[in-house]
């Protein structure tokens, strides 16, 4: 083989999988390629939380959540796992 590509979602990486290419690539002599591959975001997720305080009352915490930046935060960590 001359060329290997391990493709990777946005879910973390499993290290084990990594490992294994990192291994083929060697035994076959190949170059290892990563193709990290990005979910598109197309509008903001709203997260609704409800918890009870001190005297029976519910309190309602309604939120935007910024999945634009956890994603990102989460493909920079799946690089930087293929590059060690």
């Amino acid at each position: 083989m001359e060329k290997l590509l391990f493709a990777v979602d946005n879910d973390p990486v499993d290290e084990n999988a990594v490992d294994f290419a990192c291994h083929l690539a060697r035994l076959t002599q190949s170059r290892l390629t990563g193709i990290f591959l990005n979910e598109p975001v197309t509008e903001p997720e709203v997260v609704i939380e409800r918890r009870t305080v001190a005297g029976g009352v519910t309190a309602v915490t309604i939120a935007e959540f910024d999945k634009e930046s956890v994603q990102a935060a989460q493909h920079e960590e799946n690089i930087a796992v293929f590059r060690d």
